[in-house]
């Protein structure tokens, strides 16, 4: 998000790569040019880049994105995501990546409750933007030394707890009420996903968030809705559901007029 950050990054992967360059708002416009044809001439290598790619820059031929800013715009998570995803008419086959790095504090860095609901609220707001964009993440921990599934599952129980009480907070969304969020899914539409539910996962048991982003995908598009339906804090009502189908039918029967 500033050029300090870019530089950094830009000296401290020089001693890994090859061919890495920067572009930020410092650089006359000539020399951005320059160091982006420079840069599609490579064969391989990194461009670092401070906000200048957000819009109005293609770059066709880059394969992997990463984007390690901490900045909470969709739009501008999207227009990056553009940079990378986007089709390159010359290449038929690129198979393009783009990582997302979310920050997570080891253990003994951590402040209960605060650093929970805000792990929380990443994955929260990571999986709706997916969601709406037709993609389906899949989360990795890069360091091995942090205990993601531990934090998260810890952070989730308090986030259970939370709604269970009634309502929980979100950074993102503010104040989360479970009745409010099923009420504001049509009925019909509701009865129809419960439906889509018990066709769909038969056995009742435990699915992972790719198997819901992908179910909710493909519900939408055969009933012809808009995924605003399921908007962000569907996300949190999945998560209290321990993503169970049995539990989410309970939920979604409950709630709402």
């Amino acid at each position: 998000m500033d050029i300090e950050s870019c530089e950094n990054i830009a000296n401290n992967l020089r001693n890994e790569v090859r061919y890495v360059d920067s572009i930020h708002s410092n650089l006359k416009q000539d020399e951005v040019k320059k160091r982006l044809e420079k840069f599609r001439r490579e064969e391989n290598g990194v461009l670092v880049a401070a906000k200048m790619l957000d819009e109005g820059v293609d770059i066709p031929d880059a394969e992997i994105g990463i984007n390690v800013a901490a900045s909470r715009t969709r739009l501008q998570l999207i227009q990056r995501m553009g940079r990378i995803l986007r089709k390159d008419p010359k290449n038929p086959y690129k198979q393009p990546i783009f990582h997302h790095l979310v920050a997570i504090p080891r253990s003994h860095d951590r402040i209960e409750y605060e650093d929970d609901l805000m792990l929380l609220d990443n994955d929260s707001w990571i999986k709706d933007t997916a969601f709406k964009l037709g993609l389906v993440p899949i989360i990795e921990p890069i360091d091995q030394e942090i205990e993601f599934d531990k934090q998260w599952e810890k952070a989730a129980q308090l986030q259970r707890d939370l709604i269970k009480g009634g309502s929980a907070y979100s950074a993102n969304i503010g104040t989360i009420k479970i009745e409010k969020i099923i009420s504001s899914i049509p009925k019909k539409l509701r009865i129809e996903l419960v439906n889509a539910i018990k066709e769909k996962f038969p056995d009742m048991t435990y699915y992972s968030d790719k198997d819901w982003i992908i179910f909710l995908r493909d519900f939408c598009i055969e009933k012809g809705v808009s995924t605003s339906h399921f908007d962000g804090p569907f996300w949190w009502v999945l998560e209290l559901a321990e993503r169970n189908p049995r539990k989410l039918i309970m939920i979604l029967q409950k709630g709402g007029s």
